[in-house]
């Protein structure tokens, strides 16, 4: 018997739907990795959308400003942050030292730059397993 979505869902959510059913992500906790570009805004509503359906116990959202695009990086980490609270999904919103003054060395040791220990308490190693959904 097929299944038909609900029609007031857009096309993007259906396939998004479909996809991560293909993906075997139902029952599972994601971390999504949104840049606060349209793209990845538009996984974490979808995400979001879906989390229900797909029975997802938690969505965590992680986002790095790396410091070279200076106050169009501060805002699009504070979009993400105020878009998640909307949303009730935990954001974990990181900046990486040195790049706001041009210094790309910083890139070289992420596990610094980034808290993933925090990250590690929120997705606990009791899971069998996470899944990540990644946007570019």
């Amino acid at each position: 018997m097929s299944h038909s979505a609900p029609a007031h869902r857009s096309s993007f959510v259906n396939q998004l739907e479909q996809n991560l059913k293909r993906l075997t992500v139902a029952g599972q906790s994601l971390l999504l990795a949104v840049s606060g570009g349209r793209d990845s805004m538009a996984l974490l509503r979808g995400m979001t959308r879906l989390r229900g359906v797909l029975e997802i116990p938690q969505i965590v959202v992680a986002h790095l400003d790396h410091g070279l695009r200076g106050d169009a990086g501060r805002q699009d980490a504070e979009l993400v942050r105020s878009v998640c609270q909307s949303l009730d999904v935990a954001a974990f919103i990181s900046e990486c030292p040195g790049g706001r003054n041009g210094d790309r060395s910083s890139f070289a040791t992420p596990a610094k730059a980034f808290p993933m220990s925090s990250i590690n308490w929120t997705c606990p190693r009791s899971e069998p397993s996470a899944r990540f959904a990644l946007s570019i």
